[in-house]
């Protein structure tokens, strides 16, 4: 099964945000390989979720993003043989779902970049200060060759255009899955749908 990449994420932190990782392209994103989940939903309610149950809300939490929808609580994913390890597949295209089968939309993307910066604990707020400015005047070298999008798994506070940069076309169907199943909006976040 396709996982991802980073040590601190579990696997429906993951999947829920599309699951981009190392053999992706052979196999898909984390999220394409679902083949259902529960879902804990905001009334309460235990809600299995697949292609014929629950189909708007499987499609959503499919690359919608975690902490959107409800609380997911158990997925079933297709497996693959595991054969020799490689760590890097650098054939195109993309091993991955039809257009629109999930709400992932960074499936043209041909490279994704995380930019992070760390200092040792204790470091006089000068040091972190100057971290910071060496990130986002990176980021900012970057921006020429950036498409714009954002992988939703990555949110960055300061993102002005988040809704069209995270989810794209698809954000209007997503709020309209939220409003079905979270229309209180308990499950809220600074950045949520």
């Amino acid at each position: 099964m396709p996982g991802g990449s980073c040590p601190t994420v579990g696997i429906a932190g993951l999947t829920l945000g599309g699951g981009v990782g190392v053999v992706s392209r052979a196999y898909g994103l984390t999220s394409d390989n679902v083949q259902s989940l529960q879902v804990v939903t905001a009334d309460g309610q235990v809600r299995t979720c697949n292609s014929s149950t629950n189909a708007d809300l499987f499609w959503a939490c499919r690359g919608g993003g975690g902490g959107n929808f409800g609380v997911a609580t158990s997925f079933t994913f297709t497996t693959h043989p595991a054969g020799e390890i490689i760590l890097f597949f650098l054939s195109w295209p993309w091993s991955q779902a039809a257009p629109g089968a999930t709400a992932f939309v960074h499936r043209n993307a041909l490279f994704q970049a995380q930019y992070t910066t760390t200092w040792p604990v204790g470091s006089a707020p000068a040091a972190v200060s100057r971290q910071h400015a060496w990130q986002q005047s990176y980021w900012q070298s970057m921006r020429p060759y950036a498409s714009g999008q954002a992988y939703q798994n990555y949110i960055d506070p300061a993102l002005t255009n988040w809704r069209q940069a995270y989810y794209g076309a698809n954000y209007t169907r997503l709020t309209q899955v939220k409003a079905t199943y979270d229309p209180d909006r308990v499950f809220t976040f600074p950045q949520a749908v």
